[in-house]
């Protein structure tokens, strides 16, 4: 296929996936997105520039240059989008700490006004989102121009970096969002692509000077960032001098002269927001405001940044909503390969350098790759520095060096001796892009399904309780029998709405383990945070509400966990459903078995915690059952005190792991050890008691059959040991 056909047909994939990710993630779902909403509507509304000193919804974004907002506020001012806060749900329990949660994804609440037709304040997101989307197909053509300044004989790779970053997850994602990002990084790539341009000159014209200076001037009205772009203009230029050209070529004032023509521009059309920042906040960056609203400079160390790399790395891939929506694993697989291919290719173009002459290998020096790097390198070290001051761990922050990273891996995969590599890198992309747009966002965001009574199924266990005035938990049950700590364990409730509610009800979910310890809870709307009561529809109608919780790895296992639902000052916790949390995997069976109980279970230690004890003393016995078979029945293990053929001195009774693991749950293959407490009686005289169990059906009372090396005991029971209590 012809080049410029297959640079038409990814640009016309790329609109295609931004516009998907604009629709499917619902508004304000992505890093402070309603902010930069604000911040426009905000000069739309009043004609003025905000600034963060003002209590308002615009917040931090409202100390960020203002270009980008100017040029959002025109696009939504002809509209009416009414009181836009009024119209807007918050979800105060989102979550956006969690890097994957399993409820509250949701910034904020979303109801049918969002659906098609838009109109108001949701159409106007919407275009604001669309413009977006514009401004990153300006990237993907800076990216292919610059790719043709460097390799005008090899169009293909030129095209094969613009694929690259068009099938990018993130930035898909992002340019299907509302933020500034969009047109600094836009700006960002004209400056290196008019940089390049300028490079090949043989001589450099006036206008082209004023031109680089008014691009560096309007990213600098974007985002302060821009600054460092003019910081790469003087180096590129001086470099220019030096490796372009003969030193004797140009005269000092001809220097001068280009230097005075670049910044020319850059004093006339943003000077003036440097003074407003100085006279607003006494900075004239406006940095300041940023760590102000943050909290304070926090002051980290590059270590303490370091620890925050794995979310950073992540999110230059594929990390969506607020930073808590991330892809299936393979996708991130697919990106470091690409990565790791290039450099291979990298380090492939390195290793033939050596081979050639100094003379072709001192050229590298007179090609922009050294200063395309110092840009990569610029962005980094800005950033790095923002982020020992303040909470910045987003992949999105290093895009405006997104077109020599784009640049560096189509050069590197170019390099494979395979000519199907580069290309499959390509196609294994969008793989990952399209992978996110139909399955990841719509899945995070998805309500809960709607059914009739009749068809809940079997398996669920009816409740029918009346969480609060009108709401109903009709029934529940765990989606599987079995699981593991760390493992997130899937529930289901079947809700029901009697009649409208008033007021969004919460509802709070704790998993319960051992002794009442909470393994996991969550705190919030229904659906998972996405659908509060009072959207349901009344009657017949169900909610299924898919929940899952995750015990924590400290979890006392084995355990039959139970999950309890209340909502918060209406009425009591209404058990819904149980499941069995086990050991990832079982010890290996006992070499050696010291009794046989019924003709599931197994003895394979016994303990006493001690031998000697005073009146009035707890003893603490220890078993270690091992399970053979199902034992398919409730059992109670007993501990006597005394000889066996007598009444006991002492006894206790109880359910194997303080009732927490009824035997009715247990299988084969497992292996574990149960504590018991026995007390002795305040009064016992002193003398040698022997201690022994046994199990017996809590239904009937019968003793389960004991027997020791095949000889069955008498009383069925197994003999510990020996307590001597002491005067």
């Amino acid at each position: 296929m012809d080049h410029r056909k297959l640079l038409g047909l990814i640009l016309a994939l790329y609109l295609l996936l931004t516009w998907g990710f604009s629709v499917t993630t619902p508004l304000f779902e992505a890093p402070d997105e309603q902010h930069h909403y604000f911040t426009a509507q905000f000069i739309a509304d009043t004609g003025k520039l905000p600034t963060s000193l003002e209590n308002h919804l615009a917040r931090q974004e409202a100390a960020q240059p203002p270009l980008y907002y100017l040029l959002a506020a025109a696009f939504i001012a002809p509209l009416d989008t009414g009181n836009v806060a009024a119209q807007l749900w918050p979800n105060p329990y989102v979550d956006v700490l969690s890097p994957q949660p399993t409820t509250n994804i949701n910034a904020f609440v979303h109801t049918t006004a969002e659906n098609w037709p838009w109109h108001g304040y949701v159409l106007a997101a919407h275009l604001l989102r669309a413009l977006n989307g514009l401004l990153g197909l300006g990237t993907l053509l800076f990216v292919y121009g610059s790719g043709r300044f460097l390799w005008p004989d090899s169009p293909t790779k030129a095209v094969l970096a613009t694929a690259l970053i068009a099938f990018l997850p993130q930035f898909t994602f992002l340019h299907g969002a509302i933020n500034n990002d969009g047109l600094l990084i836009c700006l960002s790539s004209a400056t290196l692509w008019q940089l390049l341009r300028l490079w090949y000159k043989p001589l450099v014209k006036p206008r082209d000077l004023l031109l680089l200076g008014t691009t560096i001037a309007l990213a600098i009205l974007t985002k302060m960032t821009g600054l460092l772009l003019l910081v790469l203009a003087v180096m590129v230029i001086v470099l220019w001098w030096f490796s372009r050209q003969p030193s004797t070529d140009l005269k000092l004032s001809t220097r001068i002269k280009q230097l005075l023509l670049l910044m020319l521009p850059v004093l006339l059309i943003s000077g003036w927001l440097f003074w407003r920042n100085w006279t607003l906040y006494g900075d004239p960056t406006a940095t300041n405001q940023f760590v102000i609203l943050a909290g304070g400079n926090r002051q980290y160390t590059l270590r303490q940044v370091w620890a925050d790399m794995d979310r950073v790395w992540l999110s230059l891939f594929a990390v969506f909503g607020w930073m808590n929506v991330r892809p299936p694993t393979w996708v991130y697989g697919v990106w470091q390969g690409i990565v790791l291919a290039a450099a291979a290719g990298g380090v492939w173009i390195l290793a033939r350098s050596r081979q050639r002459p100094l003379t072709v290998r001192s050229t590298f020096l007179q090609s922009p790759a050294p200063w395309l790097a110092a840009w990569v390198g610029l962005v980094l070290v800005a950033w790095l520095r923002f982020m020992m001051q303040t909470p910045a761990d987003q992949g999105r922050l290093l895009f405006p060096a997104i077109l020599p990273l784009a640049l560096a891996l189509a050069h590197g995969l170019s390099q494979l001796r395979s000519r199907i590599i580069p290309w499959l890198a390509a196609i294994l992309a969008l793989s990952t892009t399209l992978t996110s747009l139909f399955f990841v966002v719509p899945q995070a965001y998805a309500r809960p399904r709607i059914i009739t009574t009749a068809e809940i199924p079997a398996t669920a266990h009816l409740l029918y309780e009346e969480m609060a005035e009108g709401l109903i938990l009709v029934a529940g049950e765990a989606n599987t029998a079995v699981s593991h700590p760390q493992q997130l364990v899937p529930f289901t409730l079947y809700w029901q709405a009697t009649q409208p509610l008033t007021a969004a009800p919460t509802v709070v979910l704790k998993l319960f383990g051992r002794d009442q310890a909470v393994l996991d809870s969550q705190h919030g709307y229904h659906g998972r945070g996405l659908y509060p009561a009072t959207l349901w529809p009344q009657g017949d109608a169900i909610i299924v509400e898919e929940v899952f919780l995750r015990p924590d790895a400290a979890t006392a296992v084995p355990t039959l966990a139970r999950l309890l639902a209340t909502v918060p000052e209406q009425g009591e916790a209404v058990p819904v459903a149980t499941m069995k949390i086990v050991p990832a995997s079982w010890p290996r069976p006992a070499a050696s078995v010291l009794a046989q109980v019924g003709e599931a279970i197994e003895i394979t230690a016994v303990s006493l915690s001690s031998e000697t004890a005073v009146a009035g003393d707890a003893i603490n016995i220890q078993i270690e059952w091992q399970v053979t078979a199902v034992p398919g029945q409730d059992l109670t293990t007993f501990i006597h005190l005394g000889d066996p053929t007598q009444a006991p001195l002492a006894q206790v009774d109880g359910l194997p792991l303080n009732g927490d693991y009824p035997t009715r749950y247990w299988d084969a293959g497992e292996r574990f050890t149960d504590t018991y407490t026995l007390v002795l009686p305040a009064d016992l005289a002193p003398g040698e008691y022997p201690v022994q169990f046994g199990l017996y059906d809590n239904q009937t009372g019968v003793r389960l059959p004991l027997s020791v090396d095949g000889a069955r005991q008498l009383n069925d029971v197994y003999g510990v040991g020996s307590i001597t209590v002491m005067r």
